[in-house]
């Protein structure tokens, strides 16, 4: 577990030019029996990885949201904030939940992938996003890939969530932003369950944009935050397939999905978040860091 937090603070530096000290906050407790008292290795390893992204959380730098490329409109609503990434890069999850985090100090609003937009909310969960990151981390230690239905058969024979629950004790984000997140889905469970196709895709992205519009327009003054895969958004298509590191303007975007289209190329299925984007002057965001591309 030690190599575990020394990998992750070597790549927040290496992104960062700036060495980040572990920090571990108090002892070991974890619940047994419902009594607190101490913690098994095994749950004192979790806590350590655990601990280890709420440090880089904690010590974000608003200069590190420069690493970020990213695309703006200023439109006439509230603000979307759109992060992008790549479901194996664990360091990229970890900056994307720190930008997040400082982005959003009061509170947001979190529209999550990979359950329908139908599911109820999930409030205070920042700590359960912490431990999402985690989760996927041990998953890919082995040397699996991104496969999130063999990774919840593994994780439910590893007994990790009963260890999750047992560590509560061991953690505190009372100071961060996350610890006022809500937690909703944007997804199309019917579509995930079809696979990937651009007849899913297209449905998952229908369903983004009515999850966006059923609560952009909910008075509240936090953070609206869309968290995906960044081939649902602009922004990751366009720096993919045009392969160019300078930001697209509306004008350039227009000219990509106008190609993909003549050339009949199954890309460009962001295009109708695009539209529903600027045709509805919506304030928004785009994000997404370069370990994720």
């Amino acid at each position: 577990m030690k190599f575990l937090l020394l990998f992750i603070l070597f790549f927040l530096s290496a992104c960062d030019d700036e060495i980040l000290e572990p920090e571990f906050s108090g002892p070991y407790i974890c619940n047994k029996a419902g009594k607190l008292g101490d913690c098994s290795q095994e749950e004192k390893d979790m806590v350590d990885g655990i601990r280890g992204i709420i440090s880089n959380i904690r010590r974000f730098e608003p200069s590190r949201l420069q690493n970020f490329k990213q695309k703006e409109q200023i439109g006439t609503t509230r603000k979307v904030y759109f992060f992008g990434e790549n479901h194996q890069q664990i360091i990229g999850q970890i900056e994307n939940l720190a930008a997040m985090n400082y982005l959003a100090s009061n509170g947001a609003t979190l529209l999550l992938e990979g359950n329908d937009q139908s599911a109820p909310p999930v409030y205070s969960c920042g700590l359960a996003l912490i431990f999402r990151i985690y989760k996927m981390w041990e998953w890919e230690k082995n040397g699996a890939k991104y496969d999130p239905f063999a990774q919840k058969t593994w994780l439910k024979n590893k007994n990790f969530n009963s260890l999750f629950q047992n560590t509560l004790p061991s953690y505190n984000i009372s100071d961060l932003g996350v610890s006022k997140f809500t937690c909703y889905f944007w997804d199309n469970k019917k579509a995930i369950k079809q696979g990937l196709n651009n007849i899913s895709m297209r449905a998952r992205n229908e369903s983004m944009i009515a999850s966006i519009s059923n609560h952009i327009n909910q008075s509240n003054s936090t953070p609206l935050i869309v968290n995906t895969g960044f081939s649902h958004m602009p922004l990751g298509e366009y720096l993919i397939y045009v392969s160019k590191d300078n930001i697209y303007d509306n004008k350039e975007m227009e000219k990509f999905y106008k190609k993909v289209g003549e050339n009949n190329i199954n890309i460009g299925l962001s295009k109708i978040i695009y539209d529903y984007l600027i045709k509805n002057s919506i304030s928004y965001q785009e994000f997404i860091h370069p370990l994720m591309l």
